[in-house]
């Protein structure tokens, strides 16, 4: 999988204000679905997908990589509902969606940039930048503060 789940346990962020945040990644699942291709079909196509759980800071939600393929971010605190996906998205091709953005001097190359569709909901969290090296790049609130990951 290209933009795959991280393997990773923990992995640190810091805040606007030079907080250390440490997101925990657990529990991926990989599925393997098979599709006949056409009606009165002798073969079939084989997708791989998969889900993997988070918790940063006050948050926690799901990390799914469907076999569309798209990618989408839910995270909830309890209030506020958060479902962010590529809102613009070319084609099935992930690579084809991918950015580069500056964000408060913060360059990011190369990226997926979600946005959250519950715009009508109670939501804070306004984008996550994704890289396929590295997953979660950059959560971004409403209120302008964000969790940016450091190595």
């Amino acid at each position: 999988m290209h933009y795959g789940l991280n393997y990773m346990n923990d992995i640190k962020y810091v805040d606007q204000n030079g907080v250390e945040i440490i997101a925990n990644f657990w529990n991926p699942r990989f599925y393997l679905e098979q599709s006949d291709i056409g009606m009165n079909a002798c073969s079939y196509s084989t997708t791989e997908y998969g889900n993997q759980d988070i918790d940063v800071g006050n948050y926690n939600g799901t990390i799914s990589l469907h076999h569309y393929p798209y990618l989408q971010i839910m995270l909830d605190d309890g209030v506020s509902q958060n479902y962010l996906k590529i809102m613009n998205q070319i084609d099935i091709n992930l690579d084809h969606s991918l950015q580069n953005i500056n964000i408060y001097g913060m360059e990011f190359q190369d990226v997926l940039v979600l946005e959250n569709t519950n715009k009508e909901g109670v939501y804070d969290i306004e984008k996550i930048i994704y890289s396929k090296l590295n997953g979660i790049e950059l959560v971004l609130f409403k209120d302008k503060s964000w969790y940016k990951r450091i190595d």
